[in-house]
């Protein structure tokens, strides 16, 4: 999982998508879009815009999937949400950050 903003979405997210796949084997990577990025102030576009926008950006890599689980999880802590993941037995989890 990439948690990150994605305010906006950019072509090194993708880039850093493509290296973990290709150097751990992976089969997904998942972009577990957060509602605020703590070191930015509030962002002016929409979830529902930066989710639009990272299917552009992704374009035809469909091992890239597009999550937004804070309402599912009740939290925006990545705490939280490597908890959630790991109550899925069957899947490994390599867990990459991006700030700048």
């Amino acid at each position: 999982a990439l948690p990150i903003s994605f305010d906006p979405a950019h072509k090194g997210h993708l880039a850093i998508s493509r290296e973990a796949k290709k150097r751990f084997k992976l089969k997904k990577v998942i972009w577990a879009i957060t509602k605020k990025n703590p070191f930015k102030k509030e962002s002016k576009i929409s979830i529902a815009q930066r989710i639009k926008y990272c299917k552009k950006i992704i374009g035809t890599n469909s091992f890239i999937k597009i999550k937004f689980y804070e309402k599912i999880i009740k939290s925006n802590k990545t705490i939280n949400l490597i908890n959630h993941l790991k109550k899925n037995k069957s899947i490994e989890i390599f867990f990459f950050n991006g700030c700048r």
